[in-house]
């Protein structure tokens, strides 16, 4: 998983804009968007609506029918959202949740996957 601030390093932007997208105080420009497309593999519509279409990297904003549909994902954006979707089966995570979530998931990958 490539974390906000990886983001925003390799789109030569401050990462208090990620994380001002992630927690819906400001939508990305069209042009952003195309960039986040391709580094994170989650389209256009889960960046501006999270609420609507799951977005691995916000979670905690999505309010609609749960477990959601992930036809809009694919990649290692998919994957990630099966792994969230795995570990809370019944609601989306808190965004406290979503960052214990995250800080396993990492150790986990730094242990080599145990």
């Amino acid at each position: 998983m490539i974390t906000p601030y990886q983001i925003s390093k390799k789109m030569h932007i401050h990462f208090t804009a990620v994380y001002n997208w992630l927690a819906g105080k400001y939508s990305p420009s069209s042009k952003n968007l195309k960039r986040l497309y391709d580094l994170t593999q989650v389209p256009a519509q889960a960046w501006l609506e999270p609420e609507k279409y799951f977005n691995p990297y916000c979670p905690f904003r999505y309010q609609s029918i749960y477990p959601p549909s992930l036809s809009h994902l694919s990649g290692e954006a998919l994957e990630l959202a099966k792994q969230i979707i795995s570990a809370f089966p019944d609601r989306p995570p808190t965004k406290e949740e979503f960052k214990k979530f995250k800080r396993k998931l990492r150790k986990t990958k730094n242990n080599g996957g145990q």
